[in-house]
């Protein structure tokens, strides 16, 4: 990463977040790594992302933003740079897959970010009857 303290390091931690049709319930990102400039998240330090959509074709269209920012007490923290992750990719396999991007700020490199993604779906309806049942069975009873 390109160091954004005075020491030369940074403090990165890292902002997930979608736009689209995809929305998550909440904010998600991982824990501030101190003095670094090659963080390593492990498995347990990195959220299992949620969110809601409309319908699966939609999800598989979507994308995934991540922003990489340095954490800073005194003042507000520093953008280093974002890269997008495409989820076509992890949904059509159904297995978790390996990306790797550049973080860019301003058309600039600001480092790289690499790992693994798995993309998982649960989907539920919910039966309801129509009112031309409901009046049919009304009407049985009489």
């Amino acid at each position: 990463l390109t160091p954004m303290d005075a020491n030369g390091k940074s403090d990165p931690y890292v902002v997930f977040d979608s736009r689209g049709c995809w929305q998550p319930n909440k904010k998600y990102k991982t824990k501030v790594l101190k003095s670094t400039l090659d963080p390593r998240w492990s498995h347990k330090d990195v959220p299992t992302v949620e969110g809601t959509c409309n319908d699966e074709a939609s999800l598989r269209r979507s994308h995934l933003f991540l922003s990489v920012w340095d954490y800073d007490r005194g003042s507000a923290d520093d953008l280093i740079g974002t890269c997008v992750l495409p989820l076509s990719q992890p949904w059509n396999t159904g297995a978790a897959v390996d990306f790797s991007a550049d973080i860019l700020n301003n058309g600039k490199i600001h480092g790289h970010i690499a790992g693994r993604i798995q993309c998982h779906s649960s989907l539920s309806t919910v039966g309801l009857l129509d009112d031309d049942e409901n009046a049919s069975d009304e009407n049985d009873d009489v």
